[in-house]
């Protein structure tokens, strides 16, 4: 996210594709459909947000990867790592 405050210009990579429609919104995260690293969870369920450091909050599974992936080891279900 840009800010005004910023001593220097930082420029933003776009995200290829078309948004999804916000007033029919698809299960999962609303960037599944344009992210490279989607995985069956992330059209499943959005992710929660949680805070990344006192002024970064972040929503995406691949944050919560590992600990998905231990549960699916565990015989818990899990994130699935292909569409």
């Amino acid at each position: 996210m840009p800010r005004v405050d910023a001593e220097s210009y930082e420029r933003l990579i776009p995200i290829e594709g078309t948004p999804v429609d916000m007033l029919n919104p698809p299960a999962g995260c609303p960037f599944a459909p344009r992210c490279e690293s989607c995985m069956q969870i992330c059209l499943q369920k959005d992710p929660e947000r949680f805070t990344v450091k006192d002024d970064h909050v972040a929503a995406c599974w691949l944050l919560k990867k590992e600990e998905y992936e231990n549960a699916q080891d565990d015989g818990q279900g899990g994130i699935e790592n292909e569409r």
